[in-house]
């Protein structure tokens, strides 16, 4: 019996997100990821069930570390909210517009017709995402620093507002502005909707 380790599961995530970012979702079969890895089928489903289970692993990998950080900017508030989103605009831009994040949205809006793919895909990334910026916003309008609103739209919109410069990455073009002036204008939008 194979024991299974913490390093072999690492290394299989990591050649996965490159055999995804080349291939697609469609085009990367077990098989090539297992020789990418140098195993075998039988050692990718000793951890991993399907593709798809992968594919969330390697979701979860690239974002997690990343997304705590960004969602601990929330924490360092003072009387004024403005510094701390634009520091979370940056953040946020700086998580969404990897390599890594831009391959799982390509695969979630090329496979988003199977729901198991990009249902699975958006509920597990900027469907949980938008649920903790909720949460930080909840705090803010308890605190007086925002007005009272629906903390999902808010969050939406927030949301929005900085992916609207950031769309033309998705495509693999440059953005239309500067990025310092676009989260800024962004931001401060955003405040002249929701400021308490």
């Amino acid at each position: 019996m194979r024991i299974r380790t913490d390093a072999r599961r690492q290394a299989i995530i990591s050649q996965a997100s490159a055999v995804f970012r080349e291939h697609g979702f469609a085009g990367a079969s077990m098989s090539l990821i297992a020789a990418r890895c140098g195993g075998s089928k039988a050692t990718l489903y000793g951890y991993f069930r399907c593709k798809h289970d992968l594919l969330m692993a390697v979701m979860h990998d690239a974002t997690e570390t990343q997304a705590d950080a960004m969602m601990a900017i929330f924490d360092h508030v003072e009387d004024c909210p403005r510094a701390t989103l634009i520091a979370f605009g940056h953040a946020y831009l700086d998580l969404t517009n990897s390599p890594e994040i831009l391959a799982v949205k390509r695969i979630g809006i090329s496979e988003g017709r199977d729901e198991a793919i990009g249902g699975l895909i958006y509920d597990q990334g900027p469907c949980r995402g938008l649920s903790m910026i909720a949460e930080h916003l909840q705090s803010w309008i308890d605190r007086g620093l925002l007005r009272d609103a629906n903390t999902r739209v808010m969050a939406m919109h927030l949301r929005a507002l900085l992916d609207a410069n950031a769309e033309p990455v998705l495509y693999g073009a440059e953005p239309e502005f500067a990025r310092e002036p676009a989260v800024a204008e962004a931001i401060d939008t955003f405040l002249r909707a929701y400021r308490a």
